[in-house]
């Protein structure tokens, strides 16, 4: 350096420190721009220099940079005996744990909460987002209320992690996949590094709740996954089990991180430090085989049938992103008062199609209803505004059975719900749900005429319920009537009402949670053997009320 940028530098310095009222930080550029023109230090100063200009200077220590570690060293060996189901959610994730690893005995549930709400209600669901904004990654609910503060556009926000893990998804492959730009500016992170990331924020949620209520949080767990496709099922059991392996490992190691947001560079580099470590250095004894979504809400669902009867029941679970079917037969033995279930396989069936549907089906007829031109600026400003408010729009709809939409033009368009269900989309997707269930129905019925419907999930209360109980479904000569058939237990249903409007969202991760799930057969013939025996009255304790 020479003395006239060493004079530069020296300038800018002396104008930062007049209005500093107090000790001054050097940069390594200033500190050396002391020493050019004023000579070298004298001596050991511990940090300080000898000029009567530097006397008056504190020279902090560099920063050591951040290079985190991700090496698993659990404390004790995992509690066997509780198990903890993750439901990661297109639009909200849940959790259940299961205290008992005795299938014979009556299981003791205990609820994982997300908070409260204004009015001092826990929270079940959490919301399945991540937003990107000034060199921070917002996780969850810090993530939808940074993304309105802001009042950014729809396109930035990750509102849907899990599609990255769907039917036809090869998971092994997301870390070749970036992130959109509008969600990702700088691009620092892959499709993958996401699920890691918002996986490690919803392990941590999940720790913050069970420590809250005093239990451990080295519990064994499990996931459940929508059903893959065959061809891409090992392969995406087995990535998927690597990815949350990591999620688990970052949320206990690094927990600050995780509870609500973090830089991006630190982000970046956990992602980084998390995907190169060894196997044997991540928490792989903690987790337990996955369990498909609509198996776990039957688990979730079938706790209680009628004594004495052998009855069939179709799980139809309706998501934001996925719609699962499963097929189940259940036996109440009258002598012990215990459910067995069964999961006749060959009826699982899915749908990479949902909710969402319905959400672009009503955009799509709001735009066919007003006056506004494509490609115009005022059309662009409706459709950003309206795609942050479909889905309170959609659940007015359904719930009035009209909806009344203002346009930030001023235009108002009115919507009947039976002219949108009428719509060739929603046409498409109820024949598509009918389709999925009735093979699945004539699959478990055996010579029954009679199969139990029961609905989870986000879209448990769409008018696709009532439209396939309207009729009986025919095959051939056969006819076989769906009766609807509630997904809580109504044992539970006095003692618990808080969980009755949010338990088919419930279904999967209490189901998943559940010391055994229902065995696998292949037919109904085969018959229930030895299956696990199911409690008919499940102990549901919660510590957040």
């Amino acid at each position: 350096m020479d003395k006239s940028t060493a004079g530069l530098i020296l300038s800018s310095l002396c104008e930062r420190a007049t209005g500093a009222g107090g000790p001054v930080v050097l940069t390594s550029a200033e500190l050396a721009a002391i020493q050019e023109l004023f000579g070298p230090e004298q001596g050991d100063t511990k940090g300080q220099t000898q000029t009567d200009i530097e006397a008056s200077l504190v020279i902090a220590p560099e920063t050591p940079p951040f290079t985190p570690k991700v090496v698993w060293h659990p404390s004790d060996k995992p509690d066997q005996s509780t198990m903890l189901c993750l439901d990661f959610g297109t639009s909200f994730s849940k959790a259940f744990v299961c205290e008992g690893d005795d299938s014979d005995e009556v299981p003791k549930l205990i609820d994982v909460t997300f908070g409260k709400d204004e009015s001092g209600q826990p929270q079940f669901l959490l919301p399945s987002e991540i937003f990107i904004h000034g060199g921070e990654i917002h996780f969850g609910a810090t993530a939808r209320r940074k993304f309105n503060l802001v009042e950014a556009s729809q396109d930035r926000l990750i509102d849907n992690p899990k599609q990255y893990m769907t039917l036809g998804t090869d998971v092994a492959e997301l870390n070749q996949k970036p992130l959109r730009s509008e969600q990702d500016a700088s691009q620092s992170f892959s499709q993958r590094d996401v699920l890691v990331l918002y996986l490690a924020h919803l392990n941590r949620m999940v720790s913050i709740s069970l420590e809250d209520s005093g239990h451990s949080i080295d519990i064994l767990r499990r996931y459940a996954h929508p059903a893959w496709e065959k061809s891409s099922e090992k392969a995406n059991g087995e990535a998927m089990a690597r990815i949350m392996a990591e999620a688990v490992a970052l949320a206990h190691l690094f927990p600050g991180d995780f509870a609500e947001k973090t830089s991006v560079d630190r982000a970046q580099k956990l992602a980084i430090a998390a995907r190169e470590t060894a196997t044997e250095a991540l928490p792989f004894e903690l987790l337990k085989d996955s369990v498909r979504e609509a198996t776990a809400a039957g688990a979730g669902a079938l706790m209680e049938t009628d004594p004495g009867k052998r009855q069939a029941f179709v799980i139809l679970d309706i998501g934001a992103g996925t719609t699962d079917v499963a097929g189940c037969i259940c036996i109440n033995d009258p002598r012990s008062d215990q459910v067995r279930v069964a999961e006749v396989t060959p009826a699982a069936k899915a749908l990479n199609r949902a909710g969402n549907i319905i959400d672009s089906a009503l955009l799509k007829v709001i735009f066919e209803e007003c006056s506004l031109a494509r490609g115009t600026t005022e059309y662009e400003r409706t459709r950003q505004i309206l795609r942050k408010s479909v889905r309170s729009l959609k659940e007015s709809l359904f719930n009035d059975g009209f909806v009344v939409v203002p346009l930030a033009t001023g235009e108002t368009i009115e919507i009947e719900l039976d002219n949108f269900l009428e719509s060739q989309p929603m046409k498409k997707l109820f024949g598509d749900i009918k389709e999925i269930v009735a093979e699945a129905a004539f699959l478990v019925s055996g010579s029954e005429g009679t199969v139990f419907l029961v609905p989870t999930g986000g879209g448990s209360r769409l008018p696709v319920i009532d439209f396939l109980i309207a009729e009986p479904l025919r095959k051939g000569r056969r006819n076989i009537q769906l009766k609807l058939r509630d997904a809580m237990p109504d044992d539970l249903k006095p003692s618990y009402p808080s969980l009755m409007p949010v338990y088919s969202q419930l279904a999967v991760a209490v189901g998943g949670a559940l010391p055994s799930l229902p065995t696998q057969i292949r037919s109904i013939s085969e018959g229930i053997v030895d299956p696990g025996e199911k409690a008919l009255l499940p102990v549901y304790t919660s510590p957040h009320q």
